[in-house]
């Protein structure tokens, strides 16, 4: 990633390229894309959609905000690691449930992401999955497939309200 960017709508699992892809972190609605750049680092991190996402280039951002950015950042940093700690410790439908409710819009992720990100097994997953089709009917029975929207730089700065619309779909 050469550019600073923001994550407008849906989820990225943020992975390790090589070794076992292990899953660093997620990336929600706010949070910030290439952030090493700030420190002239190369960022490590691949990006997986998880369902469709949407991310903003960052554009030029005035300089008596850059704080409130970067302390918004830390404190959504903060939250990540709680709800990853959550995502990896406890009951495996409250696993699978408390990644369910971090995603936006009701779409499910691939069931291996969803299995690896609850350091679950897919059977695990499957099983607590069907179940909750069985209980809930209007939930969809295949997972929506993930893409990711990057828009201009201006939308970002704009807020969720005057988003401009995309302008390039990256499967």
């Amino acid at each position: 990633m050469s550019m600073l960017m923001v994550v407008v709508s849906g989820a990225l699992r943020l992975d390790l390229p090589g070794e076992d892809d292990s899953t660093i972190t997620l990336a929600l609605p706010g949070d910030l894309l290439g952030i090493e750049m700030l420190l002239g680092q190369l960022s490590r991190s691949r990006g997986v959609a998880l369902i469709a996402t949407e991310v903003a280039l960052l554009g030029p951002v005035p300089q008596d905000q850059w704080l409130a950015l970067l302390g918004r950042q830390l404190l959504s940093a903060r939250q990540r690691q709680m709800h990853l700690a959550r995502l990896r410790h406890g009951a495996a439908a409250d696993r699978v449930e408390t990644l369910l409710g971090l995603l936006e819009g009701g779409q499910l992720p691939r069931l291996t992401d969803i299995a690896a990100l609850t350091d679950l097994a897919p059977e695990t997953v499957s099983r607590h999955l069907s179940g909750r089709r069985r209980a809930l009917q209007h939930l969809p029975s295949e997972p929506v497939p993930a893409s990711v929207r990057i828009s201009p730089p201006s939308a970002a700065c704009r807020g969720a309200s005057g988003r401009a619309p995309a302008t390039r779909t990256a499967p």
